[in-house]
């Protein structure tokens, strides 16, 4: 082998190993700018509010210590903003707050995002940076900080939201070069791309959270504004059956038999009234917070079976029969207020008698589930649409039915008993079929499963 071609092999052998260290500097890149990358999107994802996702952003640079970034930010009402530039070294972060809030981008800036604006693409400045320096600084003391913080190149990158450009993020080079990479550029425009996504869902999650907060609102009005006028009906209508009282009673002179039945039908009336802007006034305090409840523990049984002999002339009247199952002393014994069970369970037993045909068999069942001791009372009523099962309990809709004389009411009682079951820790549901009946179950927790019991 000559000396020439011993030289040619060592020559290829160099070529080779440079190619292969080559090849394993620009996989070492790759691996940190995807490692970076995933560690941005990761903050960013976490961001949703405004303000958390601009200090990630300000934040946002290309990989290794010669870079650092700029980035603007048009705004919701179109303003512009230059965010902070962090510095993770003290002395470094001295010279940037120098910038911070008083350098204001031009429209005719070199770069940020009045140069995207106008080129619409990425920009790479690596040449003339002293004319691109005093034309981007607008002052000799600008000027200078962006040398003291290191400027020998930059890159400009749009941030497209929505397909508009809404800002741009300049990546900065302490070191002078000649020419940014193709592998730069296009790492440079998905970091831009993870921006952009979290500046549309920040905004997205703004604007979400202003309408929640104007239907909160709204709603605590219209509830507030329901109780004032309910409180207020209340006075009137107390004194409608207080002079109706009178009258009947002869107090006011002579009154006849017509009369007699008329002031019956007044004061018929005005109890009636009463008891549906009580219904209203009870809903009110429960919704917006100021129901109060004292637990103890209640035998659900007895309770339920106390429940329905309240009101029995008004079963026996319809030729109805409540039949009991497992509701013996100790069977299902829960946490919750004795008082609000009670009037769950008189509304649960009262629709049932109202929605059941004349003569039906009404069943309260009482048990223990994985959830809880229940009560359940079923009717034999016409059933509930599967679709229609959770609207029931909203407030002011009646359960469905064509059942006869159902007797008045403002659709409040499904919606008042299940925020007392809540307000207890436990709940109120419903199953049914049509043309078969409805099921309601009031669960509450056992000993030891209310998060109140524990507490108190």
């Amino acid at each position: 082998m000559t000396k020439f071609d011993e030289h040619t092999v060592a020559g290829r052998l160099i070529v080779a190993a440079l190619a292969e260290t080559d090849r394993a500097d620009a996989a070492e890149r790759r691996s940190e700018r995807l490692d970076y990358l995933a560690g941005l999107q990761e903050r960013l994802a976490a961001s949703l509010d405004e303000t958390a996702m601009r200090t990630t952003l300000s934040g946002v640079c290309l990989p290794g210590a010669d870079s650092w970034a700029i980035v603007d930010l048009l705004e919701s009402d179109d303003h512009l903003l230059r965010l902070a530039i962090p510095r993770a070294d003290p002395a470094d972060q001295a010279i940037a707050d120098e910038l911070n809030g008083r350098w204001t981008p031009r429209d005719d800036d070199p770069f940020g995002y009045p140069a995207a604006r106008r080129v619409e693409h990425t920009i790479a400045l690596v040449e003339h940076m002293d004319e691109v320096l005093a034309a981007a600084g607008h002052t000799p003391e600008n000027v200078a900080i962006l040398r003291a913080l290191g400027f020998a190149a930059c890159l400009v990158v749009p941030i497209r939201v929505g397909g508009r450009i809404r800002g741009a993020i300049t990546f900065v080079a302490r070191s002078a070069r000649t020419a940014y990479t193709p592998d730069e550029i296009e790492f440079a425009e998905s970091v831009a791309a993870a921006c952009a996504r979290a500046v549309h869902t920040s905004r997205q999650f703004a604007a979400m959270d202003r309408r929640r907060k104007s239907a909160e609102d709204s709603e605590r009005a219209r509830v507030n504004a329901l109780g004032h006028v309910t409180h207020e009906l209340r006075t009137p209508l107390s004194a409608i059956g207080g002079y109706a009282e009178l009258m009947a009673m002869g107090l006011r002179g002579p009154v006849t038999d017509d009369q007699r039945r008329d002031l019956e039908r007044i004061r018929w009336n005005q109890q009636h009234l009463l008891s549906l802007i009580s219904q209203i006034l009870a809903f009110v305090r429960v919704d917006t917070g100021r129901a109060e409840f004292t637990l103890t523990y209640v035998d659900l049984g007895p309770a339920a079976v106390e429940a329905a002999e309240m009101i029995a002339p008004l079963i026996e009247a319809k030729g109805q029969l409540v039949a009991y199952e497992s509701c013996f002393a100790g069977v299902a014994v829960g946490f919750g207020d004795a008082d609000r069970i009670r009037q769950i369970l008189i509304n649960l037993i009262t629709n049932a008698m109202k929605y059941s045909p004349d003569r039906a068999r009404l069943l309260v069942r009482c048990g223990t589930s994985w959830a809880g001791p229940y009560v359940e009372v079923c009717d034999e009523g016409e059933g509930i649409e599967s679709d229609k099962l959770e609207s029931i309990f909203e407030p002011f809709v009646q359960l469905p039915g064509a059942t006869a004389d159902r007797g008045g009411g403002v659709g409040l009682g499904l919606a008042i008993a299940r925020q007392l079951a809540r307000g207890m820790d436990g709940e109120l549901s419903v199953t049914s079929a049509l043309r078969v009946g409805s099921t309601f179950r009031l669960t509450l927790p056992a000993a030891g499963q209310s998060r109140r019991a524990t507490d108190s």
